[in-house]
């Protein structure tokens, strides 16, 4: 006789009690890493794009614990450039370009515009000049706004957290990257109040931290470093810093968000529908999908390396390259 399978985390629920994470919520976080580590070596050799597209009782915690599982099997500790061939890099900028420093010193962030290099060869930071050894890390900002000038960030970070969470993870590297590992489009109020869900992994006996602190969205972290975008149904475009050149994995949370975004996604690679069925345009959203399946050459859940939790009907698709 089979044992039950081992919860994956354990969670706090809004009463303060510590319980193991449900069947159904370790299996969305198991897509989410399916679909940061299977399925994307698919894209682009084998497809242009991915889509899964479920159907589900509910929305609840979906999308988020699919985010968590990409976030926490997608990380790898970043190599940081050479700090003088970025330096030169960077000095060959326009000027009043944006950047990012990570500070060697202090873990700090700044965000401000360069202006060259000064006759010692520093970079011209603002009103400062930084040097190459001055900077753990520093990148183009094209989402600061002009008006962010030599701003300074303290960065906030559970060191004890990440390394649960995340064990192959330098904490620091952890909470001072810059990068959108994916992209969460749906109902921002009811996603905002799920990235506060308390979890560590199980048996652990580490203290227990808010899923945000590992999805770190840019809404809430920005400069201080970030691993996905949350944003709403009606997001008018791709906003920054998901914009940005790169492979996006994108969940689509609900039938509004599907309605609205499912036939404007050429630039994603593999993209996550989830739809409600109690949504009110579930239908629409349904038919959305099987339109574009037509074209498409479909996926077999095995391939997928993905069993649905009970009550979630689930099909995949490849869009030819």
């Amino acid at each position: 006789m089979e044992g039950t399978p081992k919860s994956l985390l354990t969670i706090s629920d809004d009463s303060g009690t510590e319980q193991a994470s449900p069947a159904w919520m370790d299996s969305w976080q198991i897509l989410g890493a399916r679909m940061a580590r299977t399925i994307a070596s698919y894209v682009p050799r084998r497809f242009r794009k991915v889509v899964i597209a479920t159907t589900t009782p509910s929305r609840e915690y979906a999308a988020v614990m699919a985010a968590l599982g990409m976030v926490r099997i997608s990380y790898r500790d970043r190599v940081l450039p050479g700090a003088n061939d970025n330096f030169h890099r960077l000095a060959s900028l326009p000027p009043h370009t944006m950047v990012r420093a990570v500070m060697s010193a202090g873990g700090k962030v700044e965000v401000g515009p360069v202006m060259g290099t000064d006759l010692k060869g520093n970079l011209r930071f603002g009103r400062k000049a930084l040097r190459p050894s001055h900077c753990a890390d520093i990148t183009p900002a094209p989402w600061a706004r002009p008006d962010y000038r030599e701003r300074r960030y303290d960065i906030e970070y559970d060191a004890d957290f990440i390394r649960n969470m995340v064990p192959s993870a330098r904490p620091g590297l952890f909470a001072t990257e810059g990068r959108t590992a994916c992209v969460v489009m749906g109902p921002l109020t009811d996603l905002q109040d799920e990235l506060n869900l308390l979890v560590a992994r199980t048996s652990s006996g580490a203290r227990l931290g808010p899923v945000h602190a590992i999805l770190r969205p840019f809404d809430k972290y920005q400069a201080q470093g970030w691993q996905s975008v949350i944003c709403g149904t009606h997001s008018f475009d791709w906003p920054l810093p998901a914009a940005e050149p790169g492979h996006r994995f994108l969940i689509l949370d609900g039938a509004a968000a599907v309605n609205r975004w499912f036939g404007n996604i050429e630039n994603a690679d593999i993209v996550l529908a989830l739809v409600h069925r109690n949504d009110s345009s579930a239908v629409a959203a349904a038919d959305a999908i099987l339109n574009e399946r037509r074209s498409a050459r479909r996926l077999e859940m095995r391939e997928i390396g993905w069993t649905p939790p009970s009550g979630v009907e689930a099909i995949a698709f490849g869009q030819p390259t």
